[in-house]
């Protein structure tokens, strides 16, 4: 399989332990949940891993992971010191590259505008 194949030569090259895999973690404070896929100690640093089985790693993927994934780490007592993205091709073609992220900030905001907007279409649909 190509997609685990690459990841394996990923992990060669790094020290790797995972802390939690596939955990739901939910915010009391901003109403919202997520599964995150791993947090793990990768080379001394508490990392927040997504994989993204994709052709690249969209803005989308990291307002999600970085913006939305990484509040709620947090918020239940998991620091992060680092947040990275996995893409995994699907074949050959696609590719592999691990995405680090340098500053959160953006995408946090930029989830926090979505989770905003959401809120209030979900309030327009009830005062309607």
């Amino acid at each position: 399989d190509v997609a685990y194949t690459k990841f394996v030569e990923w992990r060669k090259q790094h020290d790797f332990q995972v802390i939690l895999s596939e955990a739901q973690v939910g915010s009391h404070e901003r109403h919202y949940s997520g599964t995150i896929d791993c947090y793990a100690w990768i080379d001394g640093e508490k990392t927040l891993v997504d994989f993204k089985t994709s052709k690249a790693v969209y803005d989308s993927h990291l307002i999600q992971v970085a913006g939305g994934y990484k509040p709620l780490l947090i918020e239940n007592g998991y620091p992060v010191d680092r947040v990275r993205i996995l893409q995994i091709g699907r074949d050959p073609s696609e590719g592999f590259s691990d995405h680090v992220v340098k500053d959160s900030k953006p995408f946090e905001r930029a989830f926090d505008s979505c989770l905003d907007l959401y809120y209030s279409m979900q309030a327009i649909k009830g005062a309607a």
